[in-house]
């Protein structure tokens, strides 16, 4: 549900909020959970600030920041727009879009939980916008991951940041290009490569490079 509401200048207010609870069989166990409550915040100061909040509680007790960023568009004219703070690593569909009805399933596809760790946040800044009108594009400098915490088990997940610290030793760099030009379309492709070294354990010239495409249909 999202509710909007004016204040002085015509300055917009979006809240929203969702939910999600499951009901588990697990022979004589069955367990009703409230999985997640996610609070949607933002203001729009005038024309072209905003700042947009996502809050999340999980399980009940583990409070996060699913994004959290200031988006600026002082180009009127131009299609070109720039986010700074906590910002929602654009690859693959279920990172972006990571609501419930956005996946077919009870939980998050494997991959989308082990190669692609959504929800994946990063601290950074970038670009964003479309080239043509049918021709989107975001492009992003973020902190980079540690490579000696990834696993064999958990993948590259413990070794991100997700804005709980600033890791000065490594960078990276993520971008996403989106096409709709079919009426109920969206198909999209995104890259990122990052350093993952850490002088405390020596380890040095690790990188991480994802490339990940991806398609959606939804008409009728």
């Amino acid at each position: 549900m999202l509710f909007r509401s004016e204040c002085g200048g015509r300055r917009r207010i979006p809240i929203g909020a969702y939910g999600e609870s499951q009901l588990v069989f697990q022979g004589d166990n069955t367990q009703l959970r409230l999985r997640r409550v996610v609070l949607f915040f933002g203001y729009r100061f005038n024309d072209w600030i905003s700042v947009y909040s996502e809050l999340e509680v999980e399980d009940v007790s583990d409070f996060e920041i699913e994004q959290s960023y200031i988006e600026l568009k002082p180009f009127k004219h131009l299609p070109i727009g720039m986010r700074v703070g906590l910002i929602l690593v654009p690859l693959g569909i279920i990172n972006v879009f990571h609501e419930p009805p956005t996946f077919n399933g009870v939980d998050r596809p494997t991959v989308d939980e082990l190669i692609i760790p959504t929800t994946w946040r990063e601290l950074g800044f970038g670009i964003f916008g479309h080239v043509v009108a049918d021709l989107h594009y975001q492009l992003y400098a973020l902190d980079g991951p540690d490579g000696a915490k990834f696993t064999p088990a958990a993948g590259i997940g413990p070794g991100l940041n997700r804005g709980f610290t600033i890791n000065t030793q490594n960078a990276a760099v993520v971008g996403r290009l989106d096409w709709t030009g079919v009426l109920g379309l969206d198909v999209g492709a995104a890259g990122y490569w990052a350093t993952a070294n850490d002088r405390d354990v020596l380890l040095t010239g690790t990188s991480v490079g994802i490339f990940e495409a991806d398609a959606r249909f939804q008409r009728w």
